[in-house]
């Protein structure tokens, strides 16, 4: 699995915010698995991403078999460093140049935490 967010960009950047979430990109085989260890959650809106519960934090999955974009991050960032997380297991963590990508990219979307991006975004730059 490789790990985005904020969880990701803290460790790149220890100052950073603390992180309240995971967020992941995953094979449907690796979405399979976490189903059989962690407590699913069901977002309120009908969301379709699988979402689970970990050490008191959400963990928000993007899934490999249902995006293109998110099976090409997959795979561009497999040779990345990584760390062993119980129960989560082999995480590869992105690269701090993506990450600013994203929370750019998070802009573009009306989302009710854009200023969250928006203050990201100024501590990445």
């Amino acid at each position: 699995m490789l790990l985005i967010g904020s969880r990701a960009i803290v460790l790149h950047f220890p100052d950073f915010r603390a992180p309240k979430d995971w967020d992941l990109i995953a094979t449907p085989a690796e979405i399979d698995r976490l189903r059989e260890v962690l407590e699913p959650l069901e977002l309120p809106g009908g969301s379709t991403k699988p979402t689970f519960r970990y050490d008191g934090a959400m963990v928000e999955v993007a899934s490999t078999g249902t995006s293109e974009y998110w099976a090409h991050v997959y795979d561009l960032f497999a040779n990345e460093p990584h760390l062993d997380v119980p129960q989560l297991g082999r995480l590869r963590l992105a690269p701090a140049a993506y990450l600013l990508l994203t929370k750019q990219c998070g802009l573009v979307y009306h989302t009710a935490h854009w200023h969250k991006n928006l203050e990201d975004l100024y501590f990445l730059r």
